[in-house]
């Protein structure tokens, strides 16, 4: 089974944190290329994701899976990582991927298992006018409390294309809603 672990390890360097996503896919990770990230951030301290290097494959020496290396973080990307609601946004955003995939994912040493957490689930298909294609509503009530509650908008194998706040009062019920439809893979640019 793929494993992917998300860990941040410190840059000597500049001795900031660094983000590590790693999992391994039959093949060792591409060494860094000495010309890589200091171009792919904007002055004003934003990263650049579409720009990346990436180097020379080879033979595994871990289990197979991808590693992901994101650096130059800025102030508030290093805040944001430093927050203890980390670990449950990212277990909340990738629960139907998860569900979904035979993949593990870590924060801090530690698995996302988004099933271990949940009171109850409701899944409800949809039937919106003038909309071609399945859309599923799922909703996940967990039984820790959460610091907000979300709905994302997930292309149909329920990868989350976009957050926003679900805008329900209603003490005592942790939720995060999902509505899962293909038509948001297209939408992608129009979400952000």
């Amino acid at each position: 089974m793929p494993a992917a672990r998300c860990t941040a390890a410190r840059d000597k360097a500049a001795g900031r944190p660094t983000v590590l996503a790693k999992s391994f896919g039959g093949r060792q990770p591409p060494s860094r290329s000495p010309a890589s990230s200091p171009n792919s951030v904007s002055p004003d301290g934003v990263a650049n994701l579409d720009e990346f290097d990436v180097g020379e494959l080879g033979p595994a020496v871990d289990p197979p899976g991808t590693v992901v290396e994101i650096e130059q973080l800025n102030d508030a990307a290093l805040r944001a990582l430093e927050r203890d609601d980390v670990f449950e946004h990212l277990t909340t955003t990738f629960a139907l991927t998860l569900e979904q995939y035979p993949i593990t994912l870590q924060w801090r040493g530690t698995q996302l298992d988004p099933t271990s957490i949940q009171a109850r689930r409701h899944s409800q298909q949809l039937a919106v006018n003038d909309v071609e294609g399945a859309i599923e509503l799922v909703i996940i009530e967990w039984a820790k409390p959460q610091k907000s509650r979300s709905l994302h908008l997930c292309d149909a194998g329920g990868a989350s294309l976009h957050e926003m706040r679900a805008g329900i009062q209603a003490p005592g019920f942790d939720f995060t809603a999902y509505l899962r439809w293909d038509g948001f893979r297209d939408m992608a640019a129009d979400l952000a």
